[in-house]
């Protein structure tokens, strides 16, 4: 996970994809990162705009 620096992701991990971009993280971890910016952490993209294409 790039946010906690977690090595190989475990079979008993519970993680989030990303959409668009694909990447995917801890969702303990994202989730918390997207308490406080709206973007990707590895790739930048705004994710607002990926969600908001995702439910179209």
């Amino acid at each position: 996970c790039s946010i906690c620096l977690a090595g190989q992701y475990q079979g008993r991990d519970v993680l989030k994809t990303m959409p668009k971009c694909g990447h995917a993280f801890h969702v303990a971890c994202i989730d918390t990162w997207l308490l406080k910016k709206s973007t990707c952490l590895v790739c930048g993209l705004p994710l607002r705009d990926a969600y908001h294409e995702h439910l179209l």
